[in-house]
């Protein structure tokens, strides 16, 4: 498309659908190598006490004004209140717009996320619940290799990165699924701090 367009040798009208075929795979690819990266050559955590509401708040901002999510998905929130943890607030930021864009994915028709924090005595649990097409049980055994994916544009790495940040920092991440089109569960376990 852009060998094309230097060329100048197509309609205006065409020009401007393959500059925005360019754009779309630029970025496209853009994302494909930041996952990598992320996986590969993950950064020292940036350790400080930081409000986990807050970053969930700020996750479900962008969330909310994704390009990803349609017109018909709800996003619920249970948020109430400051709740501190410690550990480097963009890297758990991450695993929350992982497993954020994972359920948009997910419900992409129509449907409905909760996400909710519950804290217990020495851990929090950061709860991200859709309505969507679930997970196959011969699935749910892999997804968290890198680079499986059932997706037709995912990467395979969104799953393994949030894993790896969250193990990192102390934690685990659990999945449910009753199967294919029941809907999954993702739970953020992280430590509380004592």
């Amino acid at each position: 498309a852009i060998e094309m367009l230097r060329e100048n040798k197509v309609p205006q009208e065409h020009a401007d659908h393959l500059m925005k075929i360019a754009l779309s795979e630029m970025d496209r690819l853009n994302g494909i190598i930041t996952d990598f990266l992320l996986y590969a050559r993950p950064q020292e955590p940036n350790v400080k006490p930081f409000d986990l509401h807050q970053s969930l708040k700020n996750v479900l901002t962008l969330l909310q004004s994704s390009e990803s999510k349609g017109e018909n998905v709800t996003i619920s929130t249970k948020l109430d209140g400051s709740l501190f943890i410690t550990g480097d607030s963009k890297q758990i930021q991450q695993v929350f717009w992982n497993l954020g864009l994972n359920a948009i994915d997910a419900v992409y028709d129509g449907g409905g996320i909760d996400i909710y924090t519950r804290e217990s005595k020495n851990a929090v649990e950061v709860v991200f619940s859709d309505s969507g097409m679930g997970i196959n049980k011969s699935d749910i055994d892999n997804i968290f290799y890198p680079f499986f994916t059932t997706k037709e544009k995912g990467t395979g790495l969104g799953l393994s990165i949030a894993q790896k940040i969250t193990e990192e920092h102390g934690g685990k991440i659990v999945v449910e699924s009753k199967g294919t089109g029941m809907g999954a569960t993702f739970r953020v376990i992280l430590p509380l701090n004592n």
